[in-house]
């Protein structure tokens, strides 16, 4: 065995056996390290960064820009719904003029009550209707309402 060793000297005998030690060590610590927890919780760290970001954004000049088109078709509904109740009042306006003249020639009906009604059907002829253009302002007076505060007594009220 001596000659067999006798070529290679002690350092290399050493350096061979730390080799094999630390080479041991080595492979056990890896082998301990599970690859797949680690990338599990780089996976979880991900994941909750993402949900931490915050996305902003302002909506309100599409909110502005659907009610300016909400308000425009309702104003086109309301002009034609006008435009109806305006043809229902002439119409019947019209009635009440041919009533008023089948009761011009009655006996029953008093002068005045006939010039009554004449003027009145002239009134409601004349009643100025909006343009369809036009814009109605309403505005609302709110009332300052003051409230007191109750009185304290010492006498029972009853």
């Amino acid at each position: 065995m001596v000659t067999a060793l006798g070529g290679i000297s002690l350092s290399a005998i050493i350096t061979s056996i730390i080799y094999g030690c630390l080479k041991g060590a080595f492979n056990k610590a890896i082998a301990k390290i599970n690859v797949e927890k680690i990338a599990d919780k780089a996976t979880e760290k991900g994941v909750e960064r993402v949900k931490k970001i915050a996305f902003t954004h302002d909506i309100q000049p599409l909110v502005e820009s659907e009610l300016v088109k909400i308000n425009e078709k309702s104003t086109e509904v309301l002009k034609e719904e006008l435009k109806k109740v305006s043809a229902k009042y002439d119409k019947v306006v019209t009635i009440l003029e041919k009533l008023s003249a089948y009761f011009d020639n009655s006996i029953g009906v008093s002068e005045q009550a006939k010039t009554e009604l004449k003027i009145a059907l002239v009134n409601a002829k004349e009643e100025e209707v909006l343009p369809a253009e036009s814009v109605v302002i309403v505005e609302e007076k709110v009332a300052k309402v003051e409230i007191e505060a109750p009185k304290k007594s010492t006498k029972v009220e009853r």
